[in-house]
């Protein structure tokens, strides 16, 4: 049986490994996403969701929608800022601009030589703040013990795509013209028509381009191309006159791009690595863990309903680097309900927020300036 300690210098590797439930669609868009075809009647293609080729029943599924782990991640540390933030302040102010971005970030590294790193200053980095002993840090430079992997589809599944329009509602019922006053609705007919007249002028403006480059292709006399670039620049200048008229270049009405998704329902086998940590860093993990399942959201589009999760692991324990792993019970996020942990993770879990109420931490940046 897994005995706590109380020496500092004991660290423990604590293993979660289960699964993570998309309760509603997932979305998520990290920078450098391959990008697909836009779909019929859109002008750009929907934002794509992550893929990758993922073992499913032993075999090797190319293409699969998986959830990032740096965007699970990313919520956890935020999750563990929020847990300092309120039980020192009750939710309001305690870390100043360089604080926020240290903890948060891991701070903000500029192009300086980085310097020689000291392994004295970040253990006692590490023994002052939790936060970075977990996540690390990227200035100065201290090394994470929290490993957070992606969500793997556990059968083989396609990405969905959400679109929509942007309606304007004078257009779709005359009857709503009648919340307007008079002079507000003339407004109104005075944008529609010189938003008609724009659209069609800029139709126009596009075959006199494509005629312009077949006759610079055809090698046409100066005087016909002239003609063609002085009709067009005319028209142009109707189309942004009719655009300031309007006070809009776009249609208030227009379908909107639309972004893909994992289904709902989806089930991801997922698995994180608390490697060598502490007792309070283990603990501040839990507390980041509760803090999740009472606002259990990942990725984007949250305001459409998307990003609800649940999720269950499986927890085990070893001491120090000892050969084997004694399992310790189940772990299960409840969206909005709470936490249920093994009892030897809320032993550390309650250890920690008693020395945290109790001063034991320091979160401040160590570069921060302070008056």
């Amino acid at each position: 049986m897994i005995v706590m300690r109380g020496e500092k210098s004991v660290e423990y590797t604590v293993r979660f490994e289960g699964v993570i439930r998309a309760v509603s669609p997932l979305a998520t868009n990290p920078p450098g996403t391959p990008e697909g075809r836009a779909l019929p009647g859109q002008s750009n293609p929907p934002k794509p969701i992550p893929k990758a080729t993922v073992l499913i029943d032993g075999t090797a599924v190319a293409m699969v929608p998986i959830f990032p782990g740096p965007g699970i991640r990313g919520t956890l540390r935020r999750k563990a800022v929020d847990v300092v933030r309120h039980a020192l302040g009750g939710g309001g102010p305690v870390f100043l601009l360089d604080d926020h971005y240290y903890n948060v970030l891991g701070g903000v590294k500029g192009a300086e030589k980085e310097e020689k790193a000291d392994l004295v200053a970040a253990a006692a980095r590490r023994a002052r703040n939790p936060i970075i002993g977990l996540f690390g840090a990227g200035e100065p430079w201290d090394r994470s013990r929290f490993y957070i992997g992606a969500g793997l589809p556990t059968k083989p599944i396609s990405a969905e795509v959400i679109g929509g329009a942007r309606i304007d509602d004078f257009v779709r019922s005359a009857d709503a013209l009648q919340l307007l006053p008079e002079d507000e609705r003339a407004r109104f007919l005075a944008m529609t028509e010189h938003n008609a007249l724009r659209s069609a002028k800029r139709k126009q403006t596009e075959k006199l381009e494509r005629e312009l480059r077949a006759a610079d292709r055809k090698g046409a006399v100066p005087e016909d191309v002239a003609h063609l670039k002085a009709e067009l620049n005319r028209l142009q200048k109707e189309v942004d006159d009719h655009a300031q008229a309007a006070f809009s270049t776009v249609s208030v009405q227009r379908p909107l791009d639309g972004y893909e998704v994992i289904p709902a329902g989806t089930e991801m086998s997922h698995r994180m690595t608390l490697r060598l940590a502490s007792l309070d860093e283990i603990g501040l993990a839990i507390a980041a863990l509760r803090y999740w399942s009472l606002d259990p959201f990942i990725g984007a589009h949250l305001a459409h309903g998307c990003g609800l999760v649940a999720g269950e692991w499986k927890a085990s324990v070893r001491h120090g680097m000892a050969p084997q792993f004694e399992e310790i019970g189940l772990v299960s996020m409840r969206p909005f309900e709470g936490l249920d942990v093994p009892s030897w993770l809320a032993d550390a879990e309650r250890t920690f927020m008693d020395r945290l109420g109790s001063g034991a931490f320091e979160f401040r940046a160590p570069s921060a300036k302070r008056a």
